[in-house]
This record gives C-alpha cells, structure tokens and sequence, in this order.
C-alpha cells in the first residue's frame, strides 16, 4: 500500500531556513580569519665575509652595512674575518684595520660585530710602534672586544 503525500516546496524551504542561517553566522567566518594571518617574519643574523689580504685597510662597503642596518628584520650584522694569515702585518697595519672597522660599528654599535680570528706574530706589542711586526696590546683589545678572536700564530712546522 503506497501514502501519498503532498510535497510543498515552499514549506520544505521555510523548515531549511533556520539551519541554513545557522550555517552563515560570523562566527565561523572569525576561524577562517584566524587562519588567514601571515606567519610574523623572524629576525635574523647576517654575515658578511671579509678578507684583508684582498684589501688591507677596506673594510665591507658602508653602504652594505647601512642597508642591514635599516632592515627591521635583521638583529646582528657580523663582519666574518675569513683570512687567516696575518703574520706579515706591522702594528700600524692592524691600527688602519681597527680605525676602518671602526666607522662601520659606528653605523649601529649594538648590532654591528666582528667574527673570526686574527693570527698575528705576537699580540702584545707594549705601545703603537709603525714599524715593529704585530699587533699592539690597545689593538687586540679593541678587536677581542668588538668579536674577533686574537690568537698569536704558532707555525705548525716548528718542533
């Protein structure tokens, strides 16, 4: 035995209604915007490679370290001494280093650092003589101060 009923679309609609209103409030438009949100970008350390055998007396160009410097996203600016061999430099070659390097530090001192390690003859040259080899005592301060690593150069073939 078949029921007939009548079938009203209209009717079907108004009973759809409230769920369909249900599914269209704001608040699930609000999880699609959580969702939406770029990620924050992270700040980050730049490091720019130097070599003072190619340049003695140069240091990066200052335009280099004024572009880091302006960048909101970057935190420290390492200027990375990649030369190891500094044992043919007089004291006044490491003071025209320091005096370079030191008007890029002024750029942003609390951001702009040194890397790296300097191997000089000896590092304890008692005052600033231009002609004796090595670096002066207030030289290797200042560079062990400001993120280099003084080391004095041992030659390996040596006994």
């Amino acid at each position: 035995m078949k029921l007939s009923q009548k079938y009203n679309i209209k009717k079907s609609l108004l009973r759809l209604l409230p769920f369909a209103l249900l599914l269209g409030t704001p608040s699930c438009n609000k999880d699609r915007a959580k969702s939406s949100t770029p990620e924050p970008i992270v700040q980050h350390d730049v490091v720019i490679d130097w070599n003072w055998d190619d340049c003695l007396g140069k240091a990066p160009p200052m335009d280099t370290i004024k572009k880091y410097a302006a960048d909101k996203y970057v935190d420290k600016i390492f200027i990375n001494l990649t030369s190891t061999n500094s044992t043919a430099y007089a004291v006044v070659h490491f003071r025209k280093a320091r005096d370079t390097l030191q008007t890029r530090i002024d750029v942003a001192p609390t951001r702009v650092r040194g890397m790296g390690t300097i191997y000089p003859v000896r590092a304890d040259v008692p005052e600033f003589d231009p002609f004796v080899g090595g670096m002066c005592i207030e030289d290797s301060l200042w560079f062990t101060s400001h993120g280099w690593a003084v080391q004095r150069f041992q030659n390996k073939k040596q006994k």
